[in-house]
């Protein structure tokens, strides 16, 4: 069977039968074209005559001269049209139709809205559109040219779907080889079809599961025209609307305490060609909705001033007007500074107007409207409605007759939601949005809770007194579909709770004292003998508080003497493998104990410059009044602290964990090479002395500090078994100064670039640079550092940890600044958007290139063929060109693979960019490799990594690396692969970056232009 019949079936069976809009589009396709090639193979396989058919070509069915060249000119006339499309669209739309990942997907890989993505992806089929009409004239003629991408085979006019000769530059060639080519061939029919206009919705990245609500559409009224001149809207549509947070240029418009710190953040918003925009709004946004905001002047500068605190606090912010999609930063204000947060470019836009309703059809005021994913099952719409609210832009509340407007959402499809006090959260059909337009007449219907949806309580200490601020701990689950999800919040000043769920929920709750004078109670409609089982609709639960038994500690030391200060953990019996709590709030005193709980459980016990100790499992029925804990001493770590040359006494020394080499530590997204979680800590005394109490071998830090002082370490050091070390000394200073600059891409303005400094302690300190381009950071510890450039701020700290192969911190962090003690570093900055290195290449194969191929610059000491960072790809041009750029000098993978496949055909080879300009030409020879009687085992149980991947490398640093997927006969077929000694190796997780040096299996010859057949071992 030729490939283009394969294309031509796979394409109909698309546009006939199209998979679910949540299934990746790409494996889908190559699944249904393999399907066809199998079944064609074994249809032939009947007949000898027949099965010659699979290694030689009928030529007799092979396109005409005139057909071919048609099909040739529809592929080419699309992949140059795309290859040229402009940043960020061409990047979504290869995701999209050539890596078959969801608009959700490439959200999250963006880091950007889902919105911004179905903009940019309909954007970029709008510029396809426009190139198209001035390069062929006019849209009917590349239409007609496009359009034997999708005619099927019983046209009348015989066209191939796609041909894999303008992918593979070969006719006769085998199924499996066809099958790849074929699926780019699809996929690039797809995509001509969707410029078209013709693709089927449920093919489309822009049709939704539920058919949409009437809407009527009318142009966006700037927010500038006064309501009463304002068109009147269509009878369909509600009564006018009203803009409820309307703010007046400059001026925020909620009021702010003056006696309060305040910042200042200012910003330029501009549209996405640099035009400035006035009257856009600049404005802070919380979980209760829209905050104190400001709007810009006519040349698009705005100044919000807000309540910093007294320490400085993130800020959410929203910027957005009429007629534009809203944008939003995350931003850290200080207390009496201006924070520049730059140009901020808003994408065309749309909104939607309604009424939020009662059951009755009254308008219900003041509730918080925002807008969410069309395409969500119910299971995670009813989960969003009894779930916690989150912080949702853009935002806006309903006014006093129920009337909304919501601007500043991106074209496509959103379910437009609403909630409100004693109202149950609810959700509209999808809406459409449009740019430039207003969505009207759209209804929200948000009912009052009924008691099916409330569970009200009361907490009771024993006497039946209300407790105030209980703290009550629940979780809650539907009996229909398995829906649940758990929290902790404090009851209300006069103990009362109430708790919104579904309506078949099933409750279990536990309420806790919030001063520890009583024990715990389980909740139980039947009073405190029961465990659990509250059912939704329980409208007096009593959760009665019992005196609970007190046992007294007793804590001594090896030689009898009674240890004062001493932390205590008690633990459920399945916590107990959890991690110490090393540094507990210390308990003193003969009264120090516990309440018993209600069930079994672990004492924990930690004192300084002892051992820890658990005592259990004990069980709540042992009757006992005491315990008696003997404590085993351990040598502590003795530490001096000097200022000046002087004994410094408050400073607070804390003892930290050096991450192992094979661990990936990340704090808050940077690299760490300490672990910011405190093993212990002390406060210096008079005589600057301290000790803190490791507990366990390894490798550890010491780090002091106080305030008005720069932090000073110690380490990292070694400790054995035996936990001895010698008495040390910390000296803390001023610390150093890192000042410079940033230079932005020549013509473009640096305000706002964040600038982060940091040493791999978990303590980075970011700024936001102002119209200079200048920054400074003071009281810097002494040593090296790193200064760059990065994306966003972030207002919450994270941590993550996973396992690496001796991928050291050293190898992924690289120092480029050195602090010393009382000086000033001078360091400026390129922003990575400048592109200060250029890389020109060209990749052939046998003398020339075929197919889809990519190219990307990665860093040395990552795997080759491992693009999972994202790094910026360039598409390969019909005769192999590529452009790379990277903003630091260094050593690099230059990498090229086929469009939209893994560790597949991937070649690679280094670098050493030192020159602004510089050119790499990787030229192969290639042959075929066969593997036969291939029973493929996943590499790591659950995974599809196979165990075996075929490498070759050569001695001009050149590597080429691809899996073995066999099909169905167990037969694996390798087009391309470089000609030379090659081998068919086992990955090694534990040497990602040394594939060379992984075991090999089976050497293997490939002799340019041939075919190489092996059975796998």
């Amino acid at each position: 069977m030729r490939a283009e019949d394969l294309v031509q079936d796979t394409l109909v069976a698309a546009l006939e039968h199209p998979p679910s809009t949540d299934r990746p589009l790409r494996p889908w396709l190559g699944t249904v074209l393999r399907n066809f090639a199998r079944k064609t193979a074994r249809r032939r396989s009947a007949s000898p005559v027949q099965g010659s058919e699979l290694e030689q070509e009928d030529t007799s069915e092979l396109a005409g001269p005139g057909e071919l060249s048609e099909q040739l000119e529809s592929e080419r006339l699309m992949t140059e049209e795309l290859a040229r499309l402009d940043e960020p669209f061409r990047q979504v739309v290869l995701m999209r139709y050539y890596h078959a990942l969801p608009p959700k997907e490439i959200a999250r890989r963006l880091g950007v809205p889902g919105g911004t993505v179905r903009w940019r992806l309909k954007r970029g089929l709008e510029l396809l559109r426009e190139r198209l009409d001035q390069r062929c004239g006019n849209r009917r003629m590349w239409c007609l040219l496009l359009f034997p991408l999708a005619r099927p085979k019983s046209a009348t006019v015989a066209a191939a779907a796609g041909s894999s000769a303008a992918f593979t530059g070969v006719v006769a060639m085998s199924v499996a080889q066809k099958t790849g080519a074929a699926v780019a061939a699809v996929v690039v029919a797809l995509l001509g079809l969707a410029v078209t206009g013709i693709l089927p919705d449920p093919l489309n990245p822009f049709a939704r599961m539920e058919a949409p609500l009437e809407v009527v559409f009318r142009p966006l009224v700037p927010e500038t025209v006064a309501q009463e001149e304002r068109s009147i809207a269509p009878e369909t549509a509600t009564s006018d609307r009203h803009s409820i947070e309307a703010v007046s240029p400059g001026v925020a418009s909620t009021e702010l305490d003056a006696s309060r710190p305040l910042a200042i953040v200012e910003a330029v918003i501009t549209d996405l060609a640099g035009n400035a925009l006035a009257g856009a709004s600049l404005r802070e946004v919380t979980l209760s909705g829209p905050g104190p905001g400001a709007t810009s002047g006519a040349g698009g500068v705005v100044r919000l001033e807000l309540e910093a605190g007294d320490a400085g606090r993130g800020v959410h912010l929203e910027s957005g007007l009429a007629g534009f999609t809203s944008s939003t930063q995350t931003v850290r204000i200080a207390p009496g500074e201006t924070t520049h947060i730059g140009r901020l470019e808003l994408a065309p836009g749309g909104g939607v107007s309604g009424r939020v309703v009662d059951r009755d059809g009254l308008g219900v005021a003041g509730v918080l409207v925002t807008a969410g994913e069309a395409q969500t099952d119910r299971s995670s719409l009813e989960r969003s409605r009894f779930g916690p609210q989150r912080i949702s832009v853009p935002a806006c509340r309903s006014d006093a007759q129920g009337d909304f407007f919501l601007r500043g959402l991106a074209d496509g499809f959103v379910r437009i939601w609403g909630r409100g006090e004693g109202r149950l959260p609810s959700w509209t059909a999808p809406v459409e949005v449009r740019d430039g337009q207003e969505s009207c007449g759209v209804e929200l219907v948000l009912p009052l809770v009924g008691d099916a949806n409330r569970i009200r309580g009361v907490v009771l200490d024993p006497d039946g007194e209300p407790v105030p601020r209980a703290w009550l701990e629940y979780y809650h689950r539907s009996e229909r579909g398995g829906l649940g999800m758990g929290d902790g919040e404090p009851a209300r000043a006069d103990g009362t709770f109430e708790f919104v769920v579904f309506d078949d929920a099933v409750l279990s709750i536990t309420a806790e004292d919030p001063e520890g004078r009583y024990g715990s109670a389980t909740a139980q409609r039947y009073g405190p003998a029961a465990a659990e089982g509250i059912r939704a609709g329980e409208q007096a639960l009593v959760l009665r508080l019992v005196e609970g038994e007190r046992v007294m500690l007793h804590v001594y030391a090896a030689d009898g003497e009674v240890v004062e200060q001493f932390g205590l953990e008690v633990l459920p019996v399945e916590e107990e493998d959890l991690p110490s709590d090393l540094s507990p709030k210390p308990t003193s005193g003969p009264d120090a104990g516990y309440l018993v709980p209600n069930a079994p459980y672990y004492v924990r016990i930690t004192a300084p410059l002892h051992a820890v100790e658990t005592l259990g499992p004990l069980r709540p029925e042992d009757e006992r009044r005491s315990l008696e804990v003997h404590l085993t001493a351990t040598p502590g770590l003795q530490g001096r602290a000097f200022a000046g040359g002087e004994a410094l006494a408050g400073a607070r020394a804390t003892l930290h964990r050096v991450v192992p080499s094979r661990e990936h530590y990340e704090r808050s997204g940077f690299r760490c090479w300490q672990e910011v979680q405190e093993l212990d800590a002390a406060s210096s005394d008079g005589a600057g002395r301290f000790v803190l109490t490791p507990r366990a071998a390894g490798e550890y830090v010491v780090r002091v500090e106080k305030e008005g002082l720069a932090a000073a370490e110690f380490g990292p050091f070694q400790l054995g078994a035996e936990l001895l070390a010698e008495p040390f000394e910390v000296h803390l200073g001023q610390g150093g100064t890192i000042e410079g600059r940033v230079y932005a891409p020549l013509g473009e303005d640096p305000t706002g670039t964040i600038v982060a400094a940091h040493r791999g302690d978990g303590r980075p300190r970011t700024v936001r640079v102002g119209p200079d381009g200048s920054f400074r950071f003071a009281g810097l510890m002494p040593g090296s550092w790193r200064v760059e450039d990065r994306e966003q701020e972030s207002a919450r700290v994270s941590t993550t940890r996973r396992q690496y192969a001796s991928r050291s911190f050293e190898a992924e962090v690289k120092w480029n600044c050195e602090v010393h003690e009382g000086a000033t570093t001078r360091f400026d900055l390129r922003s990575r958007d400048a592109q200060a290195y250029r890389v020109q290449g060209r990749l052939t194969l046998d003398g020339e290139l075929h197919e889809r191929w990519v190219a990307w610059l990665s860093p040395i000491d990552t795997p080759f063929f491992d693009n999972t960072s994202q790094a910026p790809t360039s598409l390969l041009d019909p005769e192999g060109h590529f452009e790379l750029s990277a903003a630091e000098a260094g050593e690099y993978w230059v990498c090229v693979k086929r469009v939209g496949e893994g560790i597949e055909n991937a070649f690679a080879r280094k670098l050493h960019l030192n020159e602004s300009e510089m050119e790499v030409a990787l030229e192969f020879e290639t042959g075929t490799l066969v593997v036969e009687d291939y029973d493929v085992v996943p590499l790591i149980e659950g995974d599809d990594v196979p165990s075996l991947i075929y490498l070759w490398s050569d001695e001009s640093g050149a590597l080429f690396a691809s899996l073995l997927m066999p099909d169905e006969a167990g037969t694996c077929t390798l087009a391309k692969v470089p000609a030379g000694q090659g081998r068919l190796a086992r990955p090694n997780l534990e040497r990602l970056l040394d594939p060379m040096g992984w075991e090999v299996v089976l050497p293997v010859e490939i002799r340019p232009g041939e075919v190489t057949r092996v059975r796998a071992p």
